[in-house]
């Protein structure tokens, strides 16, 4: 038979004081005896599974590998289905590839702050006309977003002012 102890305990889950219902009581709550087996069983889960990746090499490099492939296969089958709906126009891929190698040489030098909010960081390059491909606007991800997008951002301010976000 179980009695009631008369001295508060220390919950083993949470380190909080608590009066125990019975003498084996070691939990102050249901939650907090769950969330510490919970606890105990990840560690004990994590230490056995780097036990058996130590033991067994040679499987995990081939598993490896298969999820690699896997994935490169799913990926591909993405990028077939996503390009055979959303064709590439050649004239913004000539200009892309072109800039891009200008860059890569050196012959154009990519600023290191925004020509329109004048933020310092990694800017992107806009086109306003495909077919001059080097003069480029050179915008951060924001200004580029609102270049493309303008309704889209406008809306989202005023729906931040309204949720009162700013």
């Amino acid at each position: 038979m179980t009695t009631t102890p008369r001295d508060p305990r220390i919950c083993v889950g949470c380190s909080t004081q608590f009066m125990p219902n019975t003498v084996r009581h070691i939990y102050c709550t249901r939650q907090c005896s769950n969330a510490h087996y919970a606890a105990i069983h990840r560690e004990i889960k994590r230490k056995w599974r780097a036990n058996w990746v130590a033991a067994h090499p040679l499987e995990v490099r081939m598993s490896n590998r298969e999820s690699k492939r896997k994935r490169s296969v799913r990926e591909a089958e993405y990028k077939r289905q996503y390009l055979a709906t959303h064709p590439i126009d050649p004239l913004k891929r000539a200009a892309r590839i072109l800039l891009n190698n200008k860059v890569a040489t050196g012959e154009i030098v990519r600023p290191t702050a925004c020509i329109r909010c004048f933020a310092v960081g990694r800017v992107q390059g806009h086109h306003p006309d495909y077919s001059k491909p080097l003069e480029v606007l050179w915008l951060c991800k924001e200004c580029h977003i609102e270049e493309h997008w303008p309704l889209q951002t406008a809306i989202s301010d005023m729906l931040e002012v309204v949720e009162g976000k700013s």
